[in-house]
């Protein structure tokens, strides 16, 4: 379990809250968010598998040769389309 994927799960499960998380677990965890409750330990774990699942399926995932090309040429979906391609 990394810093980024407990962060990300943070997040997903109370996108507008706030918080600082110092190294890769939960008693690193300073809850900045006064009026929002804090999640427990249990459901940012599960969410963390979560997390690690979906990235697990993203990773194995096969590109198609289009993909391919689009992600080598570092633009955005938003450049891409301005450039009327």
């Amino acid at each position: 379990m990394t810093n980024d994927e407990i962060a990300l799960a943070i997040t997903q499960l109370v996108p507008n809250s706030e918080f600082v998380l110092y190294g890769d677990d939960l008693t690193g965890l300073e809850w900045l968010s006064a009026n929002i409750t804090r999640p427990t330990d249990k459901a940012i774990l599960a969410q963390v598998l979560i997390v690690q699942a979906t990235e697990a399926t993203e990773a194995a995932r096969v590109l198609t040769p289009a993909e391919k090309l689009f992600n080598a040429t570092g633009l955005t979906v938003a450049e891409y389309k301005a450039l009327g391609l």
